[in-house]
């Protein structure tokens, strides 16, 4: 698998150590540097330099930004798999569910009632499952 700029590195967490991809920089630095570089390319020899050929150009730039795409698209679902993995763990679970009950107490000592705590923990639940959009 090809991941331009990207790399896997352990995060140390409440959890534990969580692999992570940190890519998102690293991909966009990338897919600049792809652009820049397509854009210094000398034209042809058969091309004077007053003829652009911005056919050629834009065919240069769709291939370039695919090639980033399709490494962003591995880059994220090998970032899902990971997460999933450390998710499917027995000790995570565990840890999940004791940060839960302690977020909803906390809501509750902070005024909120048990309704208001049991909706927004249900709703930050949904949407750390969420996948980003």
């Amino acid at each position: 698998m090809l991941i331009v700029g990207a790399e896997l590195c352990n995060h140390q967490s409440p959890f534990g150590q969580v692999p992570t991809w940190r890519s998102s920089r690293s991909l966009q630095a990338a897919a600049i540097a792809l652009v820049l570089s397509m854009l210094a390319t000398k034209p042809a020899l058969s091309q004077t330099p007053s003829a652009f050929d911005t056919t050629a150009m834009k065919a240069m730039m769709r291939q370039g930004l695919s090639v980033v795409q399709s490494n962003m698209v591995e880059a994220e679902l090998s970032r899902m798999e990971l997460s999933l993995e450390f998710l499917s763990q027995p000790h995570t679970a565990e840890l999940l569910a004791a940060f839960t009950k302690q977020y909803y107490d906390a809501l509750i000592s902070g005024g909120f009632t048990k309704e208001q705590a049991l909706q927004i923990v249900i709703h930050a639940e949904n949407s750390a499952l969420t996948p980003s959009r």
